[in-house]
């Protein structure tokens, strides 16, 4: 019995140090907002930025909080833009950025519950082909499965406080990315 009470009491340890402290919300957004235009006018100024080497193959590597950090680790200017918006660190201030991407890509599949269709439609498409054998077509169909399996399973655990705070700065943020 005692054995059990401090499984219970492990798991949720285990839950509760991985979760969020909090969810993201308008002022947190704002400040990461904030960093992002500072840096991006920062970096229009630089003219020896070298491109970001990191390409993700598919979809299951995009690891947007991965990109902001090695990003920034590559400049003390960048952290210390970062640093001066209230991040203690790189890693709080890409973690940050990470949970505001992920939210706003589970937006962006939320928005697009035609994507199903969308497959389905260009599925139709790839079978009407007269100069895709069979076999090409069955592979391209198990292919285009797989990769919107793994999209959607990359953004099913986002917190629904995160998506809204997200839904209503999504104009912003998505200004921000381009």
């Amino acid at each position: 019995m005692m054995v059990r009470g401090w499984t219970a009491a492990l798991a949720l340890t285990g839950v509760l140090a991985f979760a969020p402290a909090h969810a993201l919300d308008d002022s947190e957004i704002d400040r990461w907002l904030e960093s992002m235009q500072e840096l991006q006018s920062w970096g229009e100024s630089q003219e020896d930025l070298a491109a970001d080497e990191y390409t993700p193959e598919g979809p299951e590597d995009m690891d947007f909080e991965r990109m902001l950090a090695q990003s920034a680790q590559q400049h003390e200017e960048v952290r210390a833009i970062i640093r001066s918006h209230g991040y203690q660190d790189v890693g709080e201030w890409s973690r940050v950025g990470g949970r505001i991407y992920r939210a706003l890509m589970a937006v962006e599949m939320q928005g697009s519950g035609d994507m199903r269709g969308q497959m389905e439609q260009a599925m139709q498409q790839l079978e009407d082909n007269p100069n895709i054998s069979d076999e090409q077509k069955q592979q391209f169909r198990q292919q285009m499965e797989r990769q919107m399996e793994q999209i959607a399973g990359m953004y099913e655990d986002v917190p629904e406080e995160d998506i809204r705070a997200v839904q209503r700065r999504r104009q912003d943020l998505q200004r921000i990315m381009e």
